[in-house]
């Protein structure tokens, strides 16, 4: 009997310890399947944040973007009215042959007093047109001879025979293309977006140039008003 019960007990402890090893075995086989499960789950959530930045930052500038074209074609839009208004008075006011045949008297005289009754003339032919676009936020009026003196300046006619070569880039184009430019542009007393135009005498001479500029505030001015809440 005695020797039943010890082989009994020999028998269970060595189940328990068997027990012990299977239960320790599949503990440890249980690690490495939790560890890839964790490093799964932080790959599918570091892409999840990965994906809803690039979209957010894809939507941000595709926003941007549309914002900034649509700014620049109402600029252009305010842009173009000053354009066609600066069109117009050179057509109708500038490019007049009363007023050709004065300039050209001017920037073509052979003396001092003949220039200044020319300039003087011309000041007083158009200073009543010149009001008249001010009205519309035109700042300047200003004549440039062919060699990029200044000739009248309606803003401060006292001021007039500085050369404005290396100053005013499209005034040098004018005068060396013979075409019209427009653009902004630094000057000497101001600076703004300008209209500048050849002037042709009657045989085709080519005479100088003349410009109506606006200041960058009468563009935003423009701006506001067309597109303002």
């Amino acid at each position: 009997m005695g020797r039943r019960y010890e082989m009994a007990l020999n028998g269970l402890a060595i189940g328990l310890r068997r027990g012990r090893r299977v239960l320790t075995f599949s503990r440890r086989g249980m690690q490495p399947v939790t560890f890839a499960a964790f490093l799964l789950l932080g790959l599918l959530v570091s892409l999840s944040i990965f994906l809803v930045i690039r979209s957010f930052t894809q939507t941000r500038d595709d926003f941007f973007r549309s914002k900034t074209v649509e700014f620049e074609r109402e600029v252009d839009i305010a842009l173009d009215r000053f354009a066609g208004m600066s069109g117009l008075f050179y057509e109708m006011k500038l490019n007049r042959p009363e007023v050709i045949s004065l300039f050209s008297r001017g920037v073509n005289a052979e003396n001092r007093s003949v220039e200044d009754y020319a300039r003087d003339s011309l000041h007083q032919m158009l200073i009543d047109d010149y009001r008249l676009i001010e009205g519309f936020d035109f700042r300047q009026l200003h004549f440039h001879d062919r060699d990029n003196l200044s000739f009248l300046r309606f803003h401060r006619p006292q001021r007039y025979g500085d050369d404005l070569t290396g100053v005013r880039k499209s005034v040098e184009l004018v005068n060396s293309g013979k075409e019209a430019v427009s653009g902004f542009e630094e000057g000497r007393i101001y600076n703004g977006y300008r209209f500048v135009f050849p002037l042709a005498g009657a045989g085709g001479e080519h005479l100088g140039s003349v410009e109506v500029s606006v200041s960058l505030s009468s563009v935003s001015g423009q701006f506001e008003r067309l597109f303002g809440e």
